[in-house]
């Protein structure tokens, strides 16, 4: 039979998606409801539990970047940017998933027990003992509670959730054979206070409830006296003997670089100031929204693989690092002013020059030094978005009492007086014009010599 026109009206397309959206409402809230199941996760335990994983990662990562300063080793300085961006990385991949789940609305980063696990965390002896209270106890909890998190998810309709587990296990695997490399002589020169430190974790760890909230308890007493502990974000940060620090302005202090090509490689080496500095900011900037966290680490980890491109392609040259100038670094606060320098007068006026050099490196062949600079470019044209992105909110956050134009224009400023003795008159001339500031405060560099 023939329906008659009357009996069915379609709906236009914008009534349709209104209809969608209470049903998927109705539907994602009745799939919170309190049934238990024996056998397997159902997704509302599944979102629970990785919205802890969520949460631990991120403290975790603010952690190692709040450490950096504290490390005199340059090389245990890169691996701690790139051990917090993993981190980082394993929470991306979990959201993927949760994403994926109906009634996953959990805000990243809200979970006071992890939070005061990082404040605990934080402190310690020395750096060892740092390392093993991440590493050694925590996040080998994590990759055991991972373990059980596979075995009780269904096998079939829950697949997704143990691909993104397993994917996050073999970089848990790779992180805890990494620490190693950092902390099994101590062990073995001092195994009763890697003990200690292991065991003390441990308790705090499970008085606070690991991955069971409901199961909190009172914390341990730390068997540390406090005014023997240091804790993350020390000034000035440290670095080890055998680098030139000197007071003046890194970029125009002499060098052997200088005017020459080279230069560019000597100002990817000199950005180790950016990793201690991010950190201190990362660390301390409580309250931000997880992408400005995820931003800053992912461009702390690229400025770490800078500083080893710079090395590597000095050390070819036979330029000695050691006479390289660099500057001690410590909190510049207000961080809004801190990266509006780093924006408005170092890496979004570097792209022209770069390029250049690219060009100038391939045709001298040096191809490496070349590749390198592209991919430097790459990263700084994604860091000038990030602070551009985050700089308004942070200003606000500060509550500083310049505005932000008179803070970039004042960072502007500084900078003409620094690198080239400007004088008032030529901050006029430039003012309003990026391009001409730019170009008034590069890098003389002759594009024909190494």
């Amino acid at each position: 039979m023939k329906a008659s026109s009357s009996s069915y009206q379609l709906l236009p397309p914008d009534e349709i998606h209104k209809e969608w959206k209470l049903i998927r409402e109705n539907y994602e809230s009745a799939l919170m409801r309190e049934y238990t199941s024996d056998e397997y996760l159902r997704p509302k335990q599944n979102i629970n539990f990785l919205s802890d994983y969520r949460d631990l990662q991120l403290e975790l990562a603010r952690l190692l970047v709040g450490w950096i300063p504290n490390i005199p080793w340059l090389k245990l300085k890169m691996d701690l940017g790139r051990q917090a961006y993993l981190m980082i990385q394993i929470i991306e991949i979990f959201e993927l998933r949760l994403r994926e789940l109906p009634g996953s609305k959990k805000q990243i980063g809200a979970n006071e027990r992890f939070k005061s696990l990082q404040k605990i965390l934080a402190k310690a002896l020395n750096i060892e003992d740092f390392l093993i209270g991440v590493f050694k106890v925590v996040q080998i909890n994590f990759f055991q509670r991972l373990e059980d998190h596979l075995k009780e998810c269904d096998p079939i309709a829950d697949l997704p959730t143990i691909d993104r587990i397993e994917t996050v296990l073999s970089i848990l695997k790779k992180q805890i054979e990494w620490v190693d490399i950092w902390v099994s002589s101590y062990t073995v020169q001092n195994p009763e206070g890697a003990s200690l430190r292991k065991d003390y974790i441990q308790n705090v760890f499970e008085s606070l409830g690991g991955f069971h909230s409901n199961q909190v308890k009172q914390l341990p007493l730390s068997p540390y006296q406090d005014n023997k502990l240091q804790d993350a974000g020390i000034e000035p940060a440290q670095l080890e003997q055998g680098f030139s620090i000197v007071e003046e302005f890194k970029f125009i202090a002499p060098r052997i670089t200088h005017g020459k090509l080279s230069d560019l490689l000597y100002q990817n080496f000199a950005e180790m100031f950016v990793p201690d500095s991010l950190g201190y900011m990362v660390f301390d900037m409580d309250g931000m929204p997880y992408e400005f966290y995820r931003d800053f680490i992912k461009q702390l980890w690229d400025e770490c693989r800078h500083i080893a491109m710079g090395m590597r392609e000095l050390e070819k040259l036979g330029i000695p690092l050691n006479t390289l100038p660099l500057n001690e670094v410590k909190r510049e606060k207000p961080y809004t002013w801190y990266l509006a320098r780093l924006c408005y007068t170092g890496e979004g006026c570097s792209f022209p020059r770069k390029l250049s050099a690219a060009d100038a490196f391939f045709r001298l062949g040096f191809p490496s030094a070349a590749t390198i600079t592209e991919y430097d470019i790459a990263d700084e044209s994604h860091h000038v978005k990030y602070i551009e992105r985050w700089l308004p909110l942070l200003h606000q956050k500060e509550e500083c009492k310049e505005s932000l134009a008179e803070i970039i224009e004042e960072v502007q400023r500084q900078s003409l007086s620094w690198v080239k003795n400007k004088s008032k008159l030529d901050v006029k001339n430039v003012k309003g014009k990026f391009g001409a500031f730019c170009k008034a405060i590069d890098f003389d560099i002759d594009f024909t010599a190494v």
